[in-house]
């Protein structure tokens, strides 16, 4: 197992600057905050393939990760007496390295950009309004969210 861990250790390190690019291994050898944090990943990892095939099975229009985000919501939710920390760490994983998560679009981009510059007059409107459409919801839901945990 130490070989397995310093060898992904080592793959996943900036060798100029010895930073390490994902933090989800950064435990000594017999540490049980590694597993814990393996084992959150995988949780979620479950979720989104279990959203994945049944957006697959079912036919649902929407994407399938999204369905599998709602599948751990509805989980959370059901099982109220699970702490939602046991979750948080190894989400936290993934949020800390959240721009590698943007590497494929960019990517994706500037192969197709040719394809971005003909529909442009299409392309930035939408880029543009949904946006914006997201920030504006975004915020409201959070102040209702805020307003009623305020109540409480």
């Amino acid at each position: 197992m130490h070989r397995i861990r310093f060898f992904i250790h080592g793959a996943l390190t900036f060798p100029a600057r010895g930073v390490r690019c994902i933090e989800v291994l950064d435990a000594s050898p017999g540490d049980e905050r590694c597993m814990k944090k393996l084992l959150q990943l995988a949780l979620i990892f479950l979720f989104y393939c279990l959203g994945m095939r049944l957006k697959e099975w079912l036919g649902l229009p929407i994407p399938g990760s999204i369905v599998g985000l709602l599948l751990l919501l509805a989980f959370i939710l059901l099982f109220k007496d699970l702490p939602v920390n046991r979750h948080v760490e190894g989400a936290q994983v993934l949020i800390r390295n959240f721009t590698l998560f943007f590497i494929p679009t960019t990517v994706a981009i500037i192969l197709y950009l040719g394809l971005f510059v003909t529909w442009n007059a299409v392309s930035v409107p939408a880029v543009l309004f949904s946006t914006l459409a997201t920030i504006a919801l975004v915020g409201w839901l959070l102040q209702r969210f805020t307003e009623r945990k305020d109540a409480r």
